[in-house]
């Protein structure tokens, strides 16, 4: 886990070195909320992949779990806001 981060930290320098003129977000999405997952699958760049069959498969399966996830995010979403008004 710990070469992990340490690999992570290291490709996240080299990227934003990369794009420093640019504003971007860089976030390791197999750590990252489903709903973020699945926006950044579906609206967002990327800017590295191990291969294209790898992405393929990921995107796939971020965007069955989402599928599946969204009623409930909805009903939480609504009870939550009910809860508020």
């Amino acid at each position: 886990q710990a070469e992990d981060g340490i690999r992570d930290v290291e490709r996240s320098r080299g990227l934003g070195d990369v794009y420093k003129r640019q504003e971007i977000d860089l976030v390791f999405l197999q750590r990252s909320p489903l709903s973020l997952q699945f926006e950044a699958v579906t609206r967002g760049k990327v800017l590295y992949e191990i291969s294209p069959l790898f992405r393929a498969d990921y995107t796939e399966r971020v965007i069955k779990k989402y599928v599946d996830f969204k009623p409930l995010l909805e009903k939480f979403n609504q009870a939550t806001l009910e809860a508020f008004l």
